[in-house]
């Protein structure tokens, strides 16, 4: 079992690959930061995270539109294309609007 245990901090400057076989392993506990001048800190693989994922300004799936917050909004008056709406807010919006569609139909 060949092991490096780091206690304070490490820098270093250039490409850095972790693992070669499957069933390496690569933990991190605590922060893990890029050098790099678009601050981009890239993984080519998959990421498992076993708890909380925070992400501290906004999100964005390559190619698609930047995602910088979950709406809770039940009108979805926000009208927003980088706010998400939660589950519970869609259901809200969509029982309304139900509700509201019905009204009208029946005239009540």
């Amino acid at each position: 079992n060949d092991a490096v245990n780091i206690k304070q901090s490490l820098e270093v400057l250039g490409n850095v690959n972790f693992g070669y076989y499957d069933a390496d392993i690569f933990t991190i506990q605590g922060s893990m930061y890029s050098g790099h001048s678009s601050g981009k800190l890239e993984i080519d693989d998959a990421v498992n995270i076993k708890q909380t994922l925070e992400v501290v300004e906004s999100l964005k799936l390559s190619g698609s539109t930047q995602i910088n917050e979950f709406s809770t909004d039940t009108s979805l008056n926000g009208n927003s294309d980088t706010a998400l709406p939660t589950e519970k807010a869609v259901k809200s919006y969509v029982d309304q609007t139900s509700t509201s569609l019905q009204t009208n139909i029946d005239g009540t």
